[in-house]
């Protein structure tokens, strides 16, 4: 099958998408996917200059809103992200296939509507699929704690080439000798640039709360806790099986 094309403008806002492969949870929330995450998203940014507007990152898939010096600064960042992620969730999970199903998808945003948009659809998620009653109460690592209230979105980057004579030698080591911290830097959507802080958050919040509302008769559960329960190298496909099962043992 061949490859998409990329001609991407330069400076131009669009949406990048990639998920794992066969749609496994290895990127399900916990504190260490968080602060890695989160570690090699800001290295990543640093590394190539990207400006990051929002991201989510959800069990299987994650979302971003980026603009970009050029195709080039893309495809450089992804690659530094999508790597380095792979290394680090396989050697938490003990997960040594491919991380990811297939190369991202990057959708350039045209106008101002679209930006909008398409933020509306990236912060729904989590509420959106019944897991969470609320955008902000999904665990997994997203943008929006910083864009509501301008939390800091902190993460660790491991320094594992440090880490390895200690680990052939077998001494102790602690996990944050040769970490470094990195802090997501996020700026506002080029639509809203020209707002003050209290008027871009009150945007945000108004996505927010409409997100709510048109989620609110399929968010009676909340299941966040059942998503960070369900194991990592668990795939779509066995709980498919898994459902086929129990209705076969109903019928009887």
């Amino acid at each position: 099958m061949p490859r998409r094309l990329r001609n991407l403008a330069a400076e131009a806002v669009v949406e990048v998408t990639i998920r794992t492969i066969q749609g496994r949870f290895l990127l399900r929330p916990s504190d260490d996917v968080h602060e890695i995450v989160l570690g090699i998203l800001a290295r990543a940014q640093e590394r190539t200059g990207i400006q990051l507007h929002a991201f989510v990152f959800m069990s299987n898939h994650y979302h971003l809103i980026l603009t970009i010096p050029d195709g080039n600064a893309l495809a450089k960042f992804e690659c530094y992200l999508n790597t380095n992620l792979s290394k680090e969730l396989g050697r938490l999970y003990g997960w040594k296939h491919q991380l990811w199903s297939r190369r991202y998808t990057a959708i350039p945003i045209l106008d101002d509507l679209a930006m909008v948009d398409r933020l509306h659809y990236l912060l729904s998620h989590g509420c959106k699929e019944g897991l969470v009653a609320r955008p902000q109460d999904w665990p997994g690592p997203s943008s929006l704690p910083a864009m509501l209230t301008g939390q800091p979105l902190r993460g660790f980057w491991f320094d594992r080439t440090a880490e390895h004579p200690n680990r052939r030698c077998g001494a102790p080591i602690d996990k944050y000798k040769y970490a470094t911290q990195y802090e997501v830097q996020l700026t506002p959507l080029p639509c809203w640039d020209h707002l003050d802080t209290t008027a871009y958050r009150a945007k945000i919040r108004a996505l927010v709360d409409q997100i709510e509302h048109e989620t609110a008769e399929t968010n009676r559960t909340n299941l966040a806790a059942l998503i960070e329960a369900r194991d990592p190298l668990r795939s779509r496909r066995d709980d498919l099986a898994a459902r086929w099962q129990a209705l076969a043992a109903f019928r009887g």
